[in-house]
C-alpha cells in the first residue's frame, strides 16, 4: 500500500513555474473545484455590474495581481498565503 503524499506549502521554485502549474500546485493543495479553478484562471476583471453589488457605494475597479505566497505554518498546519499585491 502506498503512502499518501504529505500535504505541504513548501513549494520550491514556485515563482519559476508557469502561471498554469502554479495554479494546478494551489488547486491541488486547497482541493479546489473545477470552477474555482477556471475562475482563477481567467483574465476578464470583475465587472462593474457584480462589484457594486458585493461592495457599497462602488465607482469603478482596481485590478492587482493575486499571488501565493508559500511555506507557511499557521497555527500548525501547512497554508498557503493569499494576496493581492505588487512588487517588482
Amino acid at each position: 500500500m502506498a503512502m499518501a503524499e504529505a500535504k505541504t506549502s513548501a513549494i520550491p521554485g514556485f515563482y519559476k513555474l508557469a502561471r498554469k502549474e502554479r495554479l494546478e500546485h494551489v488547486a491541488k493543495f486547497s482541493s479546489l473545484s473545477e470552477e474555482q479553478k477556471r475562475q482563477l484562471g481567467t483574465d476578464s476583471p470583475l465587472g462593474f455590474e457584480v462589484a457594486d453589488k458585493i461592495a457599497e457605494n462602488a465607482i469603478g475597479l482596481h485590478c492587482l495581481p493575486l499571488c501565493i505566497a508559500t511555506n507557511f505554518i499557521i497555527n500548525g498546519k501547512e497554508t498557503l498565503v493569499p494576496m493581492a499585491t505588487e512588487e517588482p
